[in-house]
């Protein structure tokens, strides 16, 4: 159990690196760089759209996260600690994007970086809840 355990940490290592990479690098292309496609396209001007693109994004680094995170025994703080990385990456990319000719630091960023944040954790909370009550309701089950 411990052998699997390490795995899973390392394996979980890499693809919050990998996902924080993706993150950094997306979010410093030029805006220029797709405002030609947005224009001719109503459907993807919304998909691509700055606002959606931030709750997208956070929200995923949110999950991959709290999948790391996921072998913490208490909820309220492994979502709390998830939550605080997740918003403090939202940070370092705004400061980041300071120093980037084409880009700048918004804190309206940082509000939908917290949406999709706030969502993705809501939702983990809800499935950990659900799968709580279920393993309690086998375990009186096989008690009887």
């Amino acid at each position: 159990m411990k052998k699997a355990e390490e795995k899973r940490g390392r394996k979980g290592t890499f693809v919050v690196a990998g996902m924080a990479l993706f993150i950094l690098v997306l979010f410093s292309f030029p805006r220029s760089a797709v405002s030609g496609a947005l224009e001719k396209n109503s459907i993807l001007s919304v998909i691509l759209s700055d606002p959606l693109i931030h709750i997208c994004a956070f929200g995923s680094f949110a999950i991959v996260l709290a999948w790391h995170f996921s072998g913490q025994r208490k909820i309220k703080f492994f979502l709390g600690r998830v939550a605080l990385l997740a918003i403090s990456y939202g940070l370092f990319i705004e400061i980041y994007q300071i120093f980037i000719p084409y880009r700048s630091f918004q804190v309206i960023d940082l509000v939908f970086d917290g949406v999709g944040i706030s969502l993705a954790l809501g939702a983990t909370a809800i499935i950990n809840g659900a799968n709580g009550k279920r393993r309690e309701v086998e375990r009186q089950g096989n008690s009887d």
